[in-house]
């Protein structure tokens, strides 16, 4: 894939050609004028390490050179060698910190990264000062809050000391999104296994796993009559474990799988276990379920109450992601979906909710409230009025 700054590479040595026109750098160097167009070429015809060696050759020709030193920078940081890409944006940034606004941005991101607050702080500072554009500024302003909290944060830890499960539920594969009955005996969870039948070559199904009486949890067995060949997700049981409600996403064919039917990317299946069998999951249908994608539910203790993440489309890309909760009502369908308050969604990304038992204590993860960079837990509590609070 061509990236924005090669692509822009390419389109300068297009427009080059088209007007037998000098393309002005801030190089006059003419050997590394030469060397830089050579990556750029080599980038257009997709060769990477031709590029780099190339770009790599026009900035050590000239100390001053600023547009090859943009392009290693992007290469490096897409390539996720972030102490290459960070030393790059800095030569850019000691070069003339306004030629390219993005550096300072970029770099700092990938110092929180890093966990360097410090150096993220001071060069989120030099963004603010440089960088103009308004998208890029919320991501700055983000950043100073990130950066100010993380400072904070580990100034003053909190105890956290997370137990494996064991390998009854743990094992090389990946085990995630996971939920617990009421009475804190039966954990079901999701597996990311292998398929050789899957386009991807692994697919997700359910496991449940049954506590011990001495504490330890046993093997965890699939859910046969709920998993399929497609991906089955992101459940949530009842307290009584006599419910299921999970995700399903459409395949790379366009649908839901066999005996399926959903009305968005991906949408909310609700099944019941009868003795140790569980039915043929159903669509949740309207208005949970919505063109757009439902996913992540969390079932509150009465059993009644439903928590998820609906995600809206702009594009190509899912612009939102926020907490919604549904109640069933005592015809047996669930209510349209209120979008939780403020205190709770943010311009950011809101996912992996789950509702306390005790119905008024809300976890999920978010990247649009300050945190230590990138989605963080938060926790929110209900207010005597009914609302959220402040997270």
């Amino acid at each position: 894939m061509l990236w924005p700054l090669v692509a822009m590479a390419v389109l300068l040595l297009s427009a080059a050609g088209a007007t037998a026109q000098p393309v002005r750098y801030t190089s006059t160097n003419n050997r590394a004028v030469k060397q830089y167009e050579n990556g750029a070429e080599c980038m257009r015809l997709r060769k990477w390490d031709c590029a780099e060696t190339e770009l790599n050759k026009a900035a050590a020709s000239d100390a001053g050179f600023i547009e090859p030193r943009i392009y290693l920078a992007e290469m490096y940081e897409q390539r996720g060698m972030s102490a290459e890409a960070m030393a790059r944006y800095k030569e850019v940034l000691a070069i003339d910190p306004r030629f390219f606004p993005p550096a300072a941005l970029h770099l700092a991101e990938l110092e929180v990264a890093a966990g360097d607050y410090d150096a993220a702080r001071e060069h989120f500072g030099l963004a603010k000062e440089v960088d103009q554009d308004p998208e890029r500024r919320k991501r700055i302003a983000q950043g100073l809050a990130n950066c100010e909290f993380a400072v904070q944060a580990l100034a003053n830890p909190v105890p956290f000391d997370p137990v494996n499960l064991g390998p009854g539920v743990n094992t090389k594969a990946a085990e995630y999104f996971p939920c617990i009955t009421g009475d804190d005996s039966t954990l079901m969870f999701t597996r990311l296994v292998d398929d050789p039948s899957s386009p991807y070559g692994k697919q997700e199904d359910f496991y449940v796993s049954h506590k011990k009486a001495d504490g330890s949890w046993g093997a965890a067995m699939p859910i046969n009559s709920v998993n399929t060949p497609d991906n089955e997700g992101a459940g949530t049981l009842t307290p009584d474990g006599r419910f299921i409600v999970f995700t399903k996403c459409v395949g790379v064919d366009g649908t839901y799988g066999k005996g399926y039917k959903g009305l968005g990317s991906c949408d909310l299946f609700i099944s019941r276990r009868i003795g140790d069998v569980w039915t043929h999951p159903e669509n949740l249908g309207s208005p949970v379920n919505t063109r757009e994608w439902e996913s992540q539910p969390s079932m509150g203790s009465d059993g009644r109450t439903l928590y998820f993440i609906r995600a809206n489309k702009s594009g190509k890309d899912w612009k939102s992601m926020d907490i919604y909760v549904t109640k069933l009502g005592d015809d047996g369908s669930f209510g349209k979906p209120e979008r939780l308050g403020h205190n709770v969604n943010t311009a950011g990304q809101e996912q992996s909710v789950q509702i306390h038992p005790d119905g008024k204590t809300l976890y999920f993860s978010s990247d649009g409230l300050p945190g230590l960079g990138g989605a963080d837990i938060f926790v929110s509590r209900m207010q005597p009025d009914g609302s959220w609070g402040k997270a």
